[in-house]
């Protein structure tokens, strides 16, 4: 009974997490320009467009300021005020319409705001607009705003496979740990003296219409790093992808010592799995977070982590050209430790490769 009163609170505790994001609609600022200038007696200013990011599907909401700074009233005529807009074939967007027949008084402001959803791939057109009475139109495309939108698949667990490798040269070790159903990912190495190098990676099954070079972004959640201690040593932790014969890597920031590290993985698996209390070491610790079988709990443990300074998010972006289908490409993380006998190395991490995004 206890396990199933558990389980629908932390089930109730992500739905709200959930119905928040729905609430922040506005997102960041895509675009902002403090002013744009005058027309007809009026300031227009504060342009803004807001999303959460500009591409096929997403909510944008634009919005600006307008001011009679004339000695007498302006009437806008039966159009109002909205913000201009043409999608990528020249259609007429236009939305946002308000303040139809309304009068501004000579030193007062009105803001408009219209909200559109972005359905084609292609260059946006967005500008201020209104019409006056007896006056006409504002002037067409004025300060036009363009804006590419792309088009994005978001990949997230469970992946199609992973899987990883080690090699060990001298007084060293190196390990591994992989689940592809929640896109669990780990590596422990450690050397005196010697040398280790271990990857792991998750395995991907992407789709693209055509043949193109297509942007990823690959998004981590993780706990630990590298670090050395002494003279003559070097460890490193790497985003890597591989895809047909094409291998890239990029540097992570290095972690904290290797104390820290391990005491915050093994903090990290206490609370995701209270019986893993028999936890003593990182390794220990590692698997345990590695049989964990739910995306959410093991998303939910490493993010409740990071929002306490006890994990950290990268961001891995990269480019491939894509052929017209499904395409495989393994994501992962990579470690590297050396020493001699004057220092230590080591890599500690465990990490969740959270969702990753294909633009095209």
């Amino acid at each position: 009974m206890k396990f199933y009163e558990e389980r629908m609170i932390r089930e109730a505790f992500l739905l709200l997490i959930f119905l928040a994001g729905l609430i922040q609609v506005h997102g960041k600022d895509i675009y902002y320009r403090k002013y744009l200038g005058k027309q007809d007696g009026l300031k227009i200013y504060q342009f803004t467009i807001k999303g959460n990011q500009f591409a096929v599907g997403s909510q944008i909401t634009v919005s600006f300021k307008i001011k009679n700074i004339s000695n007498k009233d302006i009437k806008f005529g039966k159009y109002g005020a909205f913000v201009g807009c043409r999608d990528p074939s020249g259609k007429n967007k236009d939305f946002g319409h308000s303040f139809r027949n309304f009068v501004l008084k000579k030193g007062k402001s009105i803001t408009i705001t219209g909200t559109i959803k972005i359905d084609k791939a292609g260059v946006w057109s967005f500008w201020p607009a209104f019409y006056i009475e007896k006056k006409g139109w504002s002037f067409y495309k004025w300060h036009e705003v363009k804006l590419k939108a792309q088009k994005i698949s978001v990949y997230k667990p469970p992946y199609i496979n992973c899987d990883g490798w080690t090699t060990v040269k001298g007084i060293a070790k190196a390990r591994y740990l992989c689940n592809h159903k929640t896109g669990y990912l780990a590596l422990l190495m450690d050397t005196d003296t010697g040398g280790a190098a271990a990857e792991t990676r998750q395995y991907l099954n992407i789709y693209v219409p055509e043949n193109k070079k297509v942007k990823i972004k690959a998004t981590f959640f993780y706990i630990g790093g590298s670090k050395t201690v002494g003279y003559g040593s070097f460890a490193g932790l790497q985003a890597t992808y591989k895809f047909r014969k094409k291998y890239g890597r990029k540097d992570i920031e290095p972690g904290l010592n290797y104390q820290i590290a391990a005491e915050k993985i093994i903090d990290v698996a206490l609370l995701a799995v209270p019986e893993g209390g028999e936890a003593k070491t990182v390794w220990q610790a590692l698997k345990i977070l590695s049989e964990i079988k739910d995306y959410y709990d093991i998303i939910t443990s490493i993010g409740d982590a990071i929002k306490k300074g006890k994990g950290r998010t990268y961001t891995y972006t990269f480019s491939i050209k894509a052929r017209k289908g499904y395409n495989i490409i393994g994501i992962g993380l990579r470690g590297n430790c050396s020493s001699v006998i004057t220092g230590k190395s080591f890599v500690i991490v465990g990490a969740i490769l959270k969702e990753v995004k294909v633009y095209y």
